[in-house]
């Protein structure tokens, strides 16, 4: 069992394949992805041997992120490796440039979860934020997959003051009749969007108050459920999230760990320090070794993220390196 000095359990992993995307959006990437300093990603096979080490400790969970994971030409070998690992729930979160064509493949590959970033319903102001014109191509993706049997369609939103607060009534329409989860995450601040944090930051607190003046009700959390709070309407088939990592209670029950596409053990997504298991991934008779190397790490995990510190908050510049 992987648990921390402060008695959290943690049963999902975030996994980036990559830190490569296709896409510029304002509040990651707003230079586009930098191909400076490359390094090798990890290979199929020490993908593999990472994840039967997390499953042999418990995990139950592990979602496929990036940068945009599908952009790995071994997408799919990675997929369907991991999906036959036992007790592995597989899911992914995608830009969805690729999801109308890719769908089905997705879920025959064995990934029965999906998270689409859908940061405005209106093409214009989704160019403005993704620099893309794909809108329509991803909403078609997402229509195929509700086909689909995935257990969990959910769509991903950055709130943003000036992009998509003015749409939120707009995506509580899109949930009236599809048994989706959109989940409205606040704003945090890297290296690289600083100006564009200060521009576009806004309390999901205005959210939170009009979903339960609107009968609106909280749900309970599952044991594998992520951070959002989950609101549902009996009018409603879908339901509607707050990720809100500046509350004070948001570390209390942190269920993820994450390791980044070069074998790095990322303990928080908001604070310092990261552990290198590559060394232990090479083959599959290290896997003792990766056990002792990851629970070790454990012991340093912090408490609490940096948010509502002074410190800066990331020593990566965005959030593409480390999945997110």
């Amino acid at each position: 069992m992987l648990q921390d000095n402060f008695g959290r359990t943690f049963k999902y992993l975030r996994l980036s394949l990559t830190k490569r995307c296709n896409f510029k959006c304002n509040y990651c990437l707003p230079k586009g992805y930098d191909k400076s300093n490359i390094k090798e990603e990890l290979s199929v096979a020490e993908i593999t041997n990472l994840a039967k080490c997390f499953a042999s400790l418990g995990v139950e969970k592990i979602r496929l992120t990036g940068g945009e994971p599908t952009l790995r030409r071994d997408f799919f070998e990675i997929a369907n490796n991991l999906s036959q690992i036992n007790g592995i729930n597989l899911a992914l979160t995608t830009n969805g440039f690729k999801l109308k064509e890719n769908a089905e493949k997705y879920f025959n590959a064995g990934i029965k979860n999906i998270n689409i970033s859908i940061d405005s319903l209106e093409p214009e102001a989704f160019k403005a934020i993704t620099k893309t014109n794909l809108l329509p191509n991803i909403l078609s993706g997402l229509d195929k997959c509700l086909s689909l049997s995935f257990n969990k369609v959910k769509i991903n939103v950055v709130l943003l003051k000036n992009h998509n607060f003015n749409m939120i009534e707009k995506y509580l329409e899109f949930v009236k009749d599809s048994p989706l989860d959109i989940r409205f995450i606040e704003l945090m601040p890297t290296v690289d969007n600083k100006d564009f944090y200060k521009a576009e930051y806004v309390s999901s607190n205005t959210l939170k108050d009009y979903l339960q003046n609107h009968g609106w009700n909280l749900s309970q959390k599952q044991t594998l459920d992520g951070p959002a709070n989950n609101f549902y309407h009996e009018n409603y088939q879908g339901r509607i999230g707050i990720i809100n990592p500046y509350h004070n209670s948001f570390c209390d029950n942190c269920n993820r760990l994450r390791v980044d596409s070069y074998g790095e053990l990322i303990l928080c997504l908001l604070n310092f320090g990261k552990f290198s298991l590559r060394n232990y991934l090479q083959s599959p008779n290290q896997t003792e070794e990766l056990k002792s190397a990851i629970l070790q790490a454990l012991n340093v995990k912090p408490e609490k993220n940096l948010l509502n510190s002074n410190k800066n908050l990331l020593s990566n510049s965005n959030f593409s390196q480390i999945g997110g």
